[in-house]
């Protein structure tokens, strides 16, 4: 199935799937990478989901804040630590505007002790 995602993302035909499923699509890409050590690979990925999720999702939906937390600990990866801790602030600003049932039990640690 992820195979063939991916050749339709990357076809003539990217255009023509949802935007739940590119978001899936790239997200699970960039854990590929991610996961086989390959983060320079993920990093273009990880960019994408961030921007799909922000624009089709909101500021203030569970999976915008995840998907920033994947790109923060990419740009680890990448020891980009400057903006990986950029990137867990705007990730931490995320969970904040969710509504508390649905915070995960950690970010909701991490939004108590930001207050």
């Amino acid at each position: 199935m992820l195979r063939r995602d991916m050749l339709i993302l990357h076809g003539d035909r990217a255009e023509t799937l949802e935007r739940g499923d590119v978001l899936r699509a790239r997200r699970m890409m960039a854990s590929w990478y991610d996961n086989s050590g390959r983060c320079e690979q993920g990093s273009a990925h990880r960019i994408a989901v961030v921007r799909i999720a922000e624009v089709t999702l909101g500021m203030a939906a569970p999976l915008t804040a995840q998907t920033l937390e994947e790109l923060a600990a990419n740009q680890e990866c990448r020891n980009l630590l400057p903006q990986a801790a950029a990137t867990y602030e705007r990730a931490l600003s995320v969970w904040m505007r969710v509504p508390e049932d649905f915070r995960a039990p950690a970010s909701a640690t991490l939004v108590a002790l930001a207050n």
